[in-house]
């Protein structure tokens, strides 16, 4: 929990205590006045932090495993006095077991033993922010658009793997590696995914029935790092309230909305953002014909309230999620005239074949959709290529 607002907390609590006798709930958080504002007759516990040892053992368990460094008695006196610098933080120790296994000579170890700027305070996670950044530092370039672009999410947002993979798809991210074809752009950025992955990038790892990765989450810390390492026209959260009269310069937009719809002068002003690649909203009714701008790629809601209309062609449009919107609102030969769309999500949607029967001639369009069995009172998922 982040929130000081005691009345906020109460609202909260007002929900948590209709629970069955004997249910615990366990707040987290790393300010004092959060603790102070959540406590009941428990006195908070505030956790140590990790030993030395206890860091090493963390780090050698990432460095020296298969694919990594060699585990010699020079490699292992090296690593311990590494651990010395993460300050007893997991969260450092995790990011220098990443980075040492893939810098996994002894160069590049005693380079970051040796680096002064990587000395980590104890008690203070502040500090680990220069050891993120060097993680960040080693990695590919194609790497690196892909982690900071996930900055346009929210905070402890839990991400699906697939719809991620396709968003960078979208975003034009994906690469064939030296011009070969032979993989799918989806197992190329399933690739992309597991680099970051295996860098600690990620975390909180949920493995569907068949063990493949669906969902997972970006540490908080980790998220600050995406955000101070990309461009602010690159990637802008902006509440609607707060948009100025230029936005030209903006190509990814992260938009919260407060009232139930975008307003007329928010819809001016987007009006004139040719450089707007992406749009991310957060609650409201989002109203796509309210900019007409011809230049986007992904529109993509953060919950709330969806789709209330769509009627003009946005040509270069290649991710669009209806998901739970109004069908009838939307005009399905509008969506017909999307020749570059790559991903269309119905989940949720009722009366879709309104939608899907106007894009027979839309080539190679992944069709996400959800179908409603009112008897057991459940969604069945599925998705195929058109």
């Amino acid at each position: 929990m982040w929130s000081k607002d005691s009345t906020e907390w109460d609202k909260l609590k007002s929900v948590l205590d209709v629970g069955a006798v004997g249910s615990k709930i366990i707040v987290t958080t790393r300010k004092q006045e959060v603790a102070s504002v959540v406590r009941g007759i428990i006195p908070p516990y505030n956790l140590n932090v990790l030993s030395e040892a206890e860091c090493w053992s963390i780090i050698k368990n990432k460095a020296f495993s298969p694919g990594g460094a060699p585990e010699t008695p020079t490699m292992k006196n090296i690593g311990e006095q590494i651990a010395v610098k993460c300050g007893g933080l997991p969260l450092a120790a995790t990011f220098f077991g990443g980075l040492m296994r893939s810098q996994n000579d002894e160069r590049h170890w005693l380079s970051i033993r040796d680096n002064k700027n990587l000395e980590t305070p104890k008690d203070q996670s502040g500090g680990i922010i220069p050891i993120l950044k060097l993680s960040y530092d080693n990695l590919p370039s194609h790497l690196k658009q892909c982690f900071s672009y996930c900055c346009l999410f929210p905070k402890d947002w839990e991400f699906n793997r697939e719809k991620l993979i396709r968003l960078w798809m979208a975003e034009g991210f994906l690469h064939p590696c030296n011009g070969g074809n032979q993989f799918s752009l989806e197992d190329i950025g399933n690739d992309y995914f597991l680099n970051l992955l295996s860098d600690s990038v990620f975390q909180d790892v949920k493995i569907d029935d068949l063990g493949n990765i669906e969902e997972f989450k970006m540490h908080d810390l980790v998220h600050d790092l995406a955000q101070s390492v990309i461009g602010s026209n690159e990637v802008t959260i902006l509440n609607a309230s707060e948009i100025q009269n230029d936005a030209s310069q903006i190509r990814r937009l992260q938009l919260i909305m407060e009232g139930e719809e975008v307003s007329t002068p928010v819809s001016n002003v987007l009006m004139n953002a040719k450089k707007l690649r992406t749009v991310f909203y957060q609650a409201g009714r989002f109203s796509y014909w309210s900019f007409n701008n011809k230049c986007l790629r992904v529109i993509y809601p953060l919950g709330g309230r969806r789709l209330k209309t769509l009627s003009s062609p946005l040509i270069h449009l290649r991710y669009l999620d209806l998901n739970h919107s109004t069908i009838e609102d939307v005009n399905a030969v509008s969506i017909g005239q999307l020749f570059n769309l790559q991903t269309l999500s119905l989940l949720g949607c009722k009366n879709v074949e309104m939608v899907v029967n106007g894009i027979g001639y839309l080539k190679k369009i992944r069709i996400l959709f959800g179908e409603y069995f009112p008897q057991k009172g459940l969604w069945r998922w599925d998705s195929y290529l058109y």
